[in-house]
């Protein structure tokens, strides 16, 4: 997994969980039934770096994001994204 389906997975997760750490994203893309290409605390921050210049994420400190607010049509937009890209189709996060 990688690109838009990815960092929309991980902001689902932050506005649904609140702020976690690299390590617990790397748990949520794994739960998720998704491999990530390369070092994963890598793959996952530079994901991130693209929230956080959106607005939608915040950094908290080395290794820690939450979430900001994200408009309710972009949310279902990244649910349905997320969703289709799924394994089996039946989406990772709710």
């Amino acid at each position: 997994m990688a690109g838009i389906e990815l960092r929309y997975l991980l902001t689902l997760h932050l506005v649904a969980a609140g702020p976690s750490t690299v390590k617990e994203l790397v748990d949520v893309v794994d739960r998720a039934g998704f491999v990530l290409a390369g070092r994963p605390s890598k793959v996952i921050s530079d994901a991130l770096r693209w929230e956080v210049a959106r607005g939608r994420v915040v950094r908290l400190g080395r290794g820690s994001y939450g979430a900001r607010r994200v408009p309710r049509s972009t949310f279902q937009r990244m649910r349905q994204r997320v969703a289709s890209a799924a394994p089996g189709g039946s989406g990772g996060c709710r």
